[in-house]
């Protein structure tokens, strides 16, 4: 239900949990209030891992264009018990806690009839990090994409983005699991192209190039191609 991007959140993630949402919408504006209560961990012999999340969403029409942004609080609970590991995958548990302050902003137009979007986003873990790690706290995220697919045959798309994410700033199994083989600690760009095959099967295929943000060098190179459904 939340307004998202793949620097926190994966899009073959489902959580299982409750959700409460609110909305108003007048001429031009349309707010909402999301709220959610997730289980994230429940097999591993620590604490259970719950996601208490909570963000707030204006969305403004304007001569300009639309405009979008958001703001969330993501409190992962209990994470910092090194027995809670999540069953979602990724890396062990570091001991840190999990606590993301998140803004998303977004703006949008058409340009000669296709969709111009700018985003960017900024995200801090402000909870109790473990020993050492204490810098290591910030992603951030900007990125543009022209055009839509997957309407009809022949509508393209193509985008770019380059994002930092450091070692605590985001819950690693839940991040997008291509851009760096799905782990932290690393900066660098993504670009991406989409062709419609037909309304809601297009082909998408992206290449990731990836650095190591601290630590020992280690560059990551990915080309991949997918052929995307949607119903």
């Amino acid at each position: 239900p939340f307004m998202k991007s793949s620097l926190l959140w994966d899009s073959d993630i489902n959580v299982e949990g409750v959700s409460e949402q609110y909305s108003h919408k007048t001429k031009d504006t349309h707010l909402q209030l999301v709220l959610g209560q997730f289980m994230v961990d429940e097999i591993n012999p620590g604490e259970d891992i719950i996601l208490y999340a909570y963000q707030g969403i204006i969305e403004q029409n304007t001569q300009f264009g639309k405009f979008k942004v958001a703001l969330a609080y993501y409190d992962f609970s209990n994470h910092e018990d090194p027995n809670s590991v999540s069953t979602a995958g990724g890396s062990n548990n570091t001991g840190s806690e999990v606590k993301i302050f998140d803004v998303i902003a977004q703006w949008s137009e058409k340009i000669n009839g296709k969709n111009l979007t700018l985003f960017g986003e900024y995200a801090k873990n402000t909870g109790d990090l473990a020993s050492g790690q204490a810098d290591l706290d910030t992603a951030w995220d900007v990125g543009i994409s022209y055009g839509e697919s997957g309407e009809k045959f022949g509508d393209w798309e193509l985008g770019y983005n380059y994002r930092v994410v450091q070692t605590e700033a985001v819950f690693e199994p839940f991040m997008d699991s291509n851009t760096n083989l799905g782990t932290t600690n690393f900066r660098g760009y993504k670009i991406s192209g989409a062709l419609g095959l037909r309304k809601g099967i297009k082909v998408k295929t992206s290449y990731y190039n990836t650095r190591v943000e601290r630590g020992t060098k280690n560059d990551i190179s990915i080309f991949q191609t997918d052929l995307m459904f949607k119903f």
